[in-house]
């Protein structure tokens, strides 16, 4: 079979995307069906970059750093040393005091490793004077801007996310006319945004019992008005419906599919052809091993299957004939349940601690 570009169809220096950028997840999936002058390397400059920016803070204090460069993804904060704040941008903790110079709010001060303080020219060497930072106060704001969750750019990365996993697990290595409209958004931002972000707290309960905090997670269905929907969760915080297509396609057997990518960078998942057929493998994956007081006692046939906990929550989610609620644009009650999700994440991961202060705005 010839390999071409899903996004144009050529057939020429096809290269491997990753499906989830590389700065924003530990563990790789790979698409490798994509162009890589006109597709593949311009969805950094369009959307990924943006989304990654915003996203820094999370990635940063989940240890999530990109491969290529080796580096965590910078991000704003203000830094309040001894009653001044400072304002700077960084890649970790360790860069405040060893290499950077900081200058004050009020652009009266500078704070920095002194050699290089008095490398800097027009330097009154007689206002300098040397602190030792294990004695004193600090404390870091960072701003968490929740209006990127609801931008286009994010948007169209939830979109790219679920399309082109889609096509792996469905062997598309062409384009196809009935991904037209998804492919148009993805690439120009034009068209109907097939993307909705969730405000139902049950799907989000549903995938933070799927996966765990900080992994990023896919579930593809069929809803109940026969389109084809892959849910994007990004680290449990924001979760986002994708319309993939209008209706089942010949080209593309699997339907009901879930993966999980953890921080560790294991990965749990499964497809099926639909939620019958999951639901039959369910029924051949357990044995009766007892009763008591008339009811059965049943265990999986392979215990080692670590996939069998999620294929129960998803047959029996019934997502697939839920009206999902979600909205076209942030309003106050998504908003305050990104807030909810994020602090959330922040107290499982020990990130609320005294010296780092978050404000979401």
């Amino acid at each position: 079979m010839v390999r071409r570009c899903i996004y144009c169809g050529t057939e020429t220096d096809l290269s491997k995307s990753d499906i989830i950028p590389d700065a924003l997840t530990n563990g790789k999936i790979i698409n490798p069906n994509a162009c890589r002058v006109a597709h593949n390397n311009k969805f950094s400059d369009m959307f990924e970059d943006e989304v990654i920016s915003k996203l820094a803070f999370i990635t940063n204090e989940l240890d999530i750093k990109s491969s290529k460069g080796n580096q965590y993804a910078r991000y704003s904060a203000n830094v309040i040393v001894d009653g001044t704040e400072y304002t700077t941008k960084m890649n970790a903790d360790t860069d405040l005091f060893n290499k950077k110079i900081m200058r004050s709010i009020d652009g009266k001060s500078l704070i920095g490793p002194m050699n290089r303080i008095k490398e800097m020219k027009g330097i009154d060497y007689g206002k300098i004077a040397e602190t030792d930072i294990n004695q004193i106060e600090i404390e870091k704001r960072v701003s968490i801007d929740i209006g990127g969750f609801f931008s286009q750019k994010i948007h169209r990365l939830a979109a790219k996310i679920a399309f082109e996993w889609y096509c792996l697990n469905n062997n598309v290595a062409d384009r196809l006319n009935a991904f037209e409209s998804i492919i148009e958004f993805i690439t120009t931002g034009k068209g109907i945004d097939p993307v909705r972000i969730i405000g139902s707290e049950d799907i989000y309960n549903l995938i933070n019992q799927m996966s765990d905090l900080g992994s990023h997670s896919l579930f593809a269905y069929v809803a109940g008005d026969g389109t084809v929907n892959i849910l994007v969760s990004l680290f449990g915080i924001a979760i986002y419906n994708v319309r993939i297509c209008d209706c089942i396609m010949q080209e593309c057997s699997y339907n009901a599919m879930f993966l999980t990518i953890n921080l560790d960078a294991k990965k749990i998942g499964f497809k099926f052809i639909s939620q019958n057929a999951l639901g039959q493998e369910l029924q051949k994956g357990f044995q009766q091993v007892g009763m008591f007081n008339g009811l059965q006692f049943m265990c999986p046939n392979n215990i080692n299957d670590t996939s069998i906990t999620c294929k129960m929550l998803y047959f029996l989610s019934g997502i697939y004939d839920a009206d999902l609620p979600f909205n076209d644009e942030s309003t106050e009650e998504l908003t305050e349940t990104i807030k909810k999700t994020l602090e959330q994440g922040f107290k499982y991961f020990g990130i609320n601690n005294k010296r780092t202060k978050k404000i979401c705005k």
